[in-house]
């Protein structure tokens, strides 16, 4: 069987350049000249050109995209005998001494012969010592070159970066699209232009999308109530966590605070971080079809009658006309769907909730998180009081030691500051894990807003604030279906410290507290008396 080969003179062109390079003119002119002029010098025959455009050599970008589909073709044998012909060696790494070598020689050893156009070099093997000695120094020259690049590069970031902190001027023109670059000043936008891209957003459009988001309504309603004056969902998803919003600017890794206008305050920012959060945590219950709060329990209300609880649903089904909700549970094939009116559960609860001693509620206890944070936050600064004390007597005692036991408490002195700067660190992280969580319950402390919403709950808005201060102070609502009237049913409110009150629901709707409740007991004899 005859095999058909290809020339040997057939050959692969590489040509990569940085955005930097760019910049500067056009890279890929230039080298696709200069490699073709070399072929045809060469009787070299490019049967494929690869680029990698924009992808830099000293970070290894261009390894994962164009180079590395070469490096993967080549280890199966399907460019054996081929050329690759760069223009210059930096084309393939900018890496440094050991790893340019390194790639140099999987190339070698996949069959390539590598061409440097610039030298008029062919790189065969790495055993010829003029080779050997050749790439060392390129390799090198421009691994340095990078290095020294990205020094200018950085050094020209620091001086706008501090030009922009001493007399505000702007370090780019490129702002978020609330904002815009006018008379070497970014300002914020009134009215809306452009499309795309170049899209301006008027502030007050933020606004109200970040008002609507510390609701609790959703990136695609919100996208349905504003229109065509934002952008993309996942643009409204990414906005609403930009801490551009509150002035803040990221440059080189670096925080710029109060670099661009503050248009959110922090309270709102932190209250829709809040409720993105929740979203992420209960995806299954956030979706809604309006931004009309017609469930206020929406992500908390499960069914409790079996040992596994079940999310509960709320579905808006139209009868002759008229919408009746109803809570109908996941289904599951064994154990069958429970429902309930909607309208029997949210007065029964709201009433239940005006009702309460919030004061016991809040006192009652501390969650896990803030009981464990707290110990281990008093028994840090124990020990940083502690360690503070010792470097006080050491620093004390070298007054008046002779040379060598002044070596040794030195030693011992820098021991001890070191200790005392990661305990001074775990320190002040513990102090914020507690203020967190404590900020989590602290709104059962303040259960005078939430009673006032309840009295005044007509209309979207108000519904929408309801739901929201209600998901602040409840975990979880738990149902025990009983019999069709309701009798034998129970419901349990866990609150946000993990506080649980249980409550019958009673034939004329109302919830009574039930106190000293077994919980598995009851729902047992619940059970028992809808089988019966």
């Amino acid at each position: 069987m005859w095999l058909t080969r290809l020339p040997p003179s057939a050959s692969v062109a590489y040509i990569r350049f940085s955005s930097d390079e760019q910049a500067k003119g056009d890279p890929v002119e230039r080298q696709s000249e200069h490699i073709e002029a070399y072929a045809s010098r060469n009787g070299l025959e490019i049967v494929e050109i690869v680029k990698d455009e924009g992808y830099s050599a000293s970070k290894g970008e261009h390894l994962k995209h164009g180079l590395g589909r070469i490096l993967e073709r080549a280890s199966k044998g399907e460019f054996k005998g081929f050329a690759l012909v760069v223009e210059r060696l930096d084309r393939l790494s900018r890496l440094g001494i050991a790893e340019t070598n390194a790639l140099i020689g999987k190339l070698l050893n996949a069959g390539l012969v590598i061409h440097v156009t610039q030298e008029g070099r062919v790189i065969k093997n790495q055993n010829d010592l003029v080779t050997v000695i050749m790439n060392t120094i390129g390799a090198f020259a421009d691994a340095e070159y990078s290095k020294k690049l990205s020094e200018r590069i950085g050094s020209a970031w620091a001086k706008k970066k501090d030009a922009a902190i001493s007399n505000g001027k702007a370090l780019t023109k490129n702002v978020p699209p609330w904002l815009e670059f006018r008379d070497n000043k970014i300002v914020e936008v009134t009215e809306a232009s452009g499309a795309g891209r170049t899209q301006k957003i008027p502030v007050a459009v933020i606004q109200e999308m970040f008002r609507l988001a510390s609701l609790g309504i959703g990136c695609k309603n919100i996208c349905r109530t504003l229109g065509d004056q934002i952008c993309t969902r996942v643009w409204v998803s990414q906005t609403l966590r930009s801490r551009a919003v509150l002035g803040e600017f990221v440059c080189n890794g670096e925080v710029l605070p109060d670099y661009f206008p503050r248009v959110i305050d922090q309270s709102l920012f932190d209250e829709v971080q809040r409720q993105m959060d929740l979203k992420q945590k209960n995806p299954g219950g956030n979706y809604r079809k309006s931004t009309t709060a017609d469930n206020l329990f929406t992500g908390l209300l499960y069914d409790a009658t079996d040992d596994e609880e079940r999310a509960l649903h709320f579905c808006n089904p139209i009868i002759k006309g008229k919408a009746y909700g109803y809570l109908v549970s996941k289904f599951d094939k064994q154990l069958g769907q429970n429902r309930i009116r909607y309208s029997k559960i949210e007065p029964a609860v709201l009433a239940f909730l005006t009702q309460e001693d919030w004061s016991a509620i809040a006192g009652a206890s501390e969650s896990d998180e803030v009981i464990s944070s707290k110990a281990e936050l008093t028994t840090v600064e124990n020990e940083v009081g502690r360690a503070e004390r010792q470097i006080e007597t050491t620093v004390a005692a070298m007054d008046e030691a002779d040379v060598a036991t002044l070596r040794i408490r030195s030693a011992r002195q820098a021991k001890l500051e070191a200790a005392l700067t990661i305990l001074t660190e775990r320190r002040n992280e513990l102090a914020i894990a507690v203020d967190a969580a404590i900020g989590k319950i602290r709104p059962l402390y303040e259960p005078q807003v939430l009673l006032n919403l309840i009295k005044q709950s007509e209309g979207a808005d108000m519904r929408l604030r309801l739901r929201t201060e209600l998901r602040k102070r409840i975990a979880r609502i738990s149902l025990v279906f009983g019999n069709e009237d309701y009798q034998t049913s129970f419901v349990q409110i866990e609150y946000s410290n993990g506080v649980r009150h249980f409550a019958a629901l009673e034939a004329d709707g109302r919830l009574q507290l039930v106190r000293d409740i077994d919980f598995l007991a009851m729902r047992a004899a619940v059970k028992a008396a809808v089988s019966s």
